[in-house]
């Protein structure tokens, strides 16, 4: 009786042991290759040395994972979310075919990429990336999608035309690099200045989002005649309170409405209305609409 008991007791063992293996073989294959279900979107993800393939529906990106930008966008694919779902959200819902959508500091091409989908071949994106190392992977995405309504420019937007020093952050994080210097820049490069109002003022621009990590303020100093004479645009906006001062929202309110924009589960997204500097308390993405 003893023996029975103890050899069952070993055969269980051993299927627990053999359970385990399988499992971790299995989960070694989906860091390779896994589908997510996610907003009715499959997303696919392939890894191959420092690199990784996402797809979503019929475009795909390339990633580099030994950039933090790029690194942490990877990580939240994998975790079957979207990046930022309440810009995303928001883009999704209100940009149509035809139209035309803006990416100010386009970065690896994520909004670029979804947007040109979405405005189809009659419709168009304009897409600006002044660091030269994070415009190599933006066109690197258009090119593997083979899409023919994006305008890539390597510039930055400003109030004023001229040369200006992009600094880096530690040669690790593309999305943070910036006009402003920081301790923690460590190195930099000069990049093209343009005023938004000479370049694009013959466009019909329908929705822009914005993330030029602190330069917001100068883009929309140059872009003031074109945005008091376009009222229907849109303008997703970042908002950092390290960068940003009192003078800064009561520009900005001499101009737009202004709305935190917010994820919703729901939803996708919802808008706030702020009236108050004070309201504004962390990093956050805001809804510009001219006023009339």
């Amino acid at each position: 009786m003893n023996e029975k008991i103890i050899y069952r007791v070993k055969l269980f063992l051993i299927e627990i042991r053999l359970f385990k293996y399988v499992r971790y073989i299995y989960m070694k294959y989906l860091k390779h290759k896994e589908k997510i279900m996610k907003n009715k979107q499959i997303i696919e993800i392939q890894k191959f040395g420092k690199y990784a393939e996402v797809k979503i529906g019929r475009y795909k990106f390339v990633l580099d994972r030994s950039e933090l930008h790029d690194f942490m966008m990877l990580k939240t694919f994998e975790s079957g979310r979207i990046p930022e779902p309440d810009v995303s959200s928001y883009i999704m819902k209100n940009l149509k075919l035809g139209e035309t959508f803006m990416d100010i500091g386009a970065n690896n091409g994520y909004y670029t990429i979804s947007a040109a989908d979405l405005v189809g071949p009659k419709g168009k994106v304009i897409s600006l990336e002044p660091n030269q190392k994070a415009f190599q992977r933006l066109l690197q995405n258009i090119e593997i999608n083979n899409l023919k309504n994006i305008i890539p420019l390597n510039i930055a937007l400003s109030d004023k035309d001229g040369k200006a020093t992009l600094y880096l952050n530690n040669g690790s994080e593309d999305g943070l690099a910036s006009l402003i210097k920081s301790e923690q820049s460590k190195s930099f490069m000069e990049v093209e200045l343009k005023r938004f109002d000479d370049l694009f003022k013959d466009e019909k621009i329908n929705i822009i989002k914005m993330d030029v990590e602190g330069s917001e303020i100068n883009v929309i100093r140059g872009a003031e005649n074109y945005i008091k004479s376009h009222k229907g645009i849109k303008i997703i906006m970042e908002w950092n309170t390290s960068y940003r001062t009192n003078n800064d929202f009561n520009y900005l309110s001499s101009l737009f409405h202004i709305n935190l924009l917010l994820s919703d589960k729901e939803l996708g997204f919802k808008i706030i209305e702020i009236k108050e500097f004070k309201q504004l308390t962390g990093p956050c993405n805001l809804l510009l609409e001219p006023k009339n």
